[in-house]
């Protein structure tokens, strides 16, 4: 992962993605974990185009975005990445706010502080993987409805279209 190799990543599995969690996130706080989010989306600039990744959205997607919602339908994104991460990065982006996301999701336990205030920090484990099958099941577990209307842009998407 530090190395940035894209082909090696993708050839992790998820036992191998869930160890890189526990390594990274166990014991963060959820605020934590959102204070890193925004400062990447901050900082972060795409390696072949220089400018930040929230300058780079495919125009025609955030267009039917703003058509559906102009048209009274709710739109959510529905994706196998980090449901924490996009849940910071979809309000600014696409208009879409952080309840109308469905990722693979990370646990959450719930604890104390010294000083006896609750938290909540980030468990290593993944739930639900929300890719594949994961999909229609994250769709079913966290919105309870069929979608109207669908996209994808990978095979991970294809148990959601059907």
């Amino acid at each position: 992962m530090l190395s940035g190799d894209r082909e090696a990543i993708a050839k992790l599995s998820i036992c191998d993605l869930e160890e890189i969690l526990a390594a990274t996130l166990t014991g963060m706080s959820v605020e934590e974990f959102d204070a890193e989010a925004k400062k990447w989306i901050e900082t972060a600039r795409h390696p072949r185009w220089k400018r930040p990744y929230t300058e780079l959205v495919y125009q025609p997607m955030l267009e039917v975005l703003r058509f559906l919602r102009d048209d009274g339908y709710k739109t959510y994104i529905v994706i196998g990445g980090g449901q924490d991460f996009v849940r910071v990065y979809a309000r600014q982006v696409y208009g879409i706010p952080p309840e109308q996301i469905v990722g693979t999701a990370g646990g959450t336990k719930y604890g104390y502080r010294k000083d006896g205030k609750p938290f909540l920090t980030k468990d290593p484990k993944l739930i639900p993987n929300d890719n594949d099958a994961g999909k229609p099941e994250g769709i079913h577990l966290m919105i309870r409805r069929r979608p109207y209307a669908a996209f994808g842009n990978s095979t991970g998407d294809r148990e959601m279209l059907e």
